[in-house]
C-alpha cells in the first residue's frame, strides 16, 4: 500500500519546535518528528520515581501510637 500524504498548517512557533525535535532525535522529516511525539504521548509521562536518589528508602513507622490507625 502506497503512503498517502496531506498538508497541515502549524504556527511558526510550532514549526520551530518541530525543527528542534527533528534535530534532537535525528529525524529527516517532519512526519518522523510527529510520529515520535505521538509515540511519546502514548507512553505517557515519565515516572518521577527515583528522581532523587539521595532520599532514604521509605519505611512505615510501626511503633505503637494511640492516634495511629492500624493497617
Amino acid at each position: 500500500m502506497e503512503a498517502q500524504y496531506t498538508s497541515i498548517s502549524v504556527s511558526f512557533a510550532s514549526k520551530q519546535e518541530l525543527d528542534e525535535i527533528k534535530k534532537e532525535i535525528g529525524a529527516k522529516t517532519y512526519d518522523k518528528a510527529v510520529q515520535y511525539l505521538i509515540k511519546s504521548r502514548k507512553k505517557g509521562f515519565p515516572s518521577t520515581a527515583g528522581c532523587d536518589p539521595d532520599l532514604p528508602a521509605f519505611t512505615r513507622d510501626t511503633r505503637g501510637d494511640s492516634h495511629r490507625v492500624s493497617y
